[in-house]
């Protein structure tokens, strides 16, 4: 049978590039902005759009959008089950205003990509499908102690999703 998929209602919130510090490469590394857990009691709920990247629909510089979410093993996540969904599945992503909205489908997933290793996820992005109009990436494999003493999931997962229908409402 078809696996039963959940229905996921996030707010999708604009950041930009951030400097933090890489828990697994212990050094200071540029990163997509994710929904800080530490300040925002919604972080779990929301989707982030990498803003120093193109936008749904759009291509920049052989770049695709990227969306990211957490996901936690022992709680709810907004990604929490997209290493787990499968081909095919729908994603509809609108402005706020409904005025634009982008209904896609996944057309692959890669998973147990390393975090300790500094260019695993730069690999896999710049090996997206030709027809891949964004990718979704959230944190996943086993929730472990890192060698700078935090607590991290050790992997990272990587959803492609290819454009539908890209509708604009209104003016």
């Amino acid at each position: 049978g078809t696996p039963a998929t959940k229905q996921v209602d996030a707010d999708v919130i604009s950041l930009p590039t951030q400097r933090i510090w890489s828990k697994w490469q212990k050094r200071y590394v540029d990163a997509f902005g994710v929904p800080d857990v530490k300040t925002d009691p919604r972080a779990f709920e929301l989707v982030a759009w990498w803003s120093d990247g193109p936008k749904i629909g759009e291509r920049r510089d052989g770049l695709i959008p990227i969306l990211l979410g957490h996901t936690s093993s022992r709680k709810y996540g907004v990604f929490n089950d997209l290493g787990k969904l499968p081909a095919s599945t729908t994603m509809v992503v609108s402005s706020q205003d409904a005025k634009i909205v982008a209904t896609m489908e996944l057309i692959k997933v890669v998973r147990d990509i390393p975090k300790g290793d500094p260019n695993a996820l730069t690999k896999v992005l710049e090996s997206a499908p030709m027809d891949a109009d964004a990718a979704a990436i959230t944190c996943s494999g086993t929730l472990v102690t890192t060698p700078s003493g935090a607590v991290s999931h050790e992997e990272n997962t990587v959803a492609f999703w290819r454009v539908k229908s890209f509708e604009v409402r209104g003016k």
